[in-house]
């Protein structure tokens, strides 16, 4: 259920989300049956008010939720969270800029075992309660448009993201990932800096884009030391590209290269040892368009 109410330059936006889950597990070798249900209510409430008919300013609150999977232990509870976010937005035709701070408040985060994360084949698949976390952070998005001679234009767009996840309660698990974890350590594979930049070139006829995206190093276990003295992924910058041309009224050429420099990186240590990032990738195809 959703609705908008609109007052003079405010907008606000509640909303309520009912979800009903039912589960079931049958483990043929046990044997062993079980199921569950579930309903649970979510909640939701937005708002923005206009300062300009360009600039204005928003807010918003929601209630997260994650249920458990079939064939859980008993002690494992469902994953809850309150999602908060703050910012400004401005947008005109040919300009867009947005700042947005946010603010994830889990009383419980759950972990799952997987095999991408070195988990033996008897865990698979097994939850985990991570308990009280917090994850904050903060997201400008910025996009441009030049326009230029003989109908081409220039979309130029960039973003930035930083992110902080910090672990609030102390457990145990037998989760590779999460081990044994302090109250204020940092939660593992979580990024802090985040980049994103596009240049593009478009004409009726082709366009042309080039794209580069960073990320920086993680941490492969929760701790609060320094990322310099524990075992990491890499910090990487990986640049994209692709070219179209329309060849004929319904059909389009295009060519597309993924890390075109050839970057190295390790990306992450699990399961079982360092795993490499993209390759360097090009993709030669037509498009029919009827």
């Amino acid at each position: 259920i959703h609705d908008e109410l609109t007052w003079e330059q405010l907008v606000l936006t509640p909303g309520l989300r009912m979800e009903w889950i039912q589960t079931s597990r049958d483990d043929r070798l046990a044997p062993v049956q079980t199921s569950a249900s579930r309903a649970v209510i979510l909640p939701g409430l937005g708002a923005y008010y206009g300062l300009t008919g360009e600039l204005g300013v928003f807010a918003g609150v929601h209630k997260g939720f994650s249920p458990i999977s079939p064939g859980q232990d008993e002690s494992v509870k469902a994953e809850s969270s309150l999602n908060y976010e703050l910012g400004s937005r401005y947008g005109t035709d040919l300009a867009k800029v947005e700042v947005v701070g946010f603010y994830n408040d889990y009383s419980n985060l759950v972990g799952i075992c997987t095999i991408a994360g070195g988990c033996p084949a008897e865990l698979q698949g097994m939850q985990t309660n991570v308990g009280a976390a917090t994850v904050v952070g903060a997201e400008v998005v910025l996009q441009y448009e030049v326009e230029l001679p003989a109908g081409m234009t220039m979309p130029l767009a960039a973003s930035y993201t930083y992110t902080q996840g910090t672990l609030n309660e102390s457990f145990e698990s037998a989760d590779p990932i999460f081990g044994d974890a302090e109250a204020g350590d940092f939660i593992p594979y979580v990024p802090e800096h985040q980049a994103w930049v596009q240049l593009a070139l478009n004409h009726g006829i082709f366009g042309l884009a080039v794209s580069g995206a960073y990320t920086s190093a993680m941490r492969d276990q929760p701790g609060q030391e320094p990322l310099s003295e524990v075992p990491t992924s890499d910090a990487y910058f990986v640049v994209d590209a692709a070219l179209s041309a329309q060849v004929f009224e319904k059909l389009s050429l295009y060519v597309k290269g993924d890390n075109v420099l050839g970057e190295e990186y390790i990306v992450g240590r699990r399961p079982y040892g360092v795993r490499p990032g993209k390759p360097m990738r090009v993709f030669l195809g037509l498009k029919a368009h009827y």
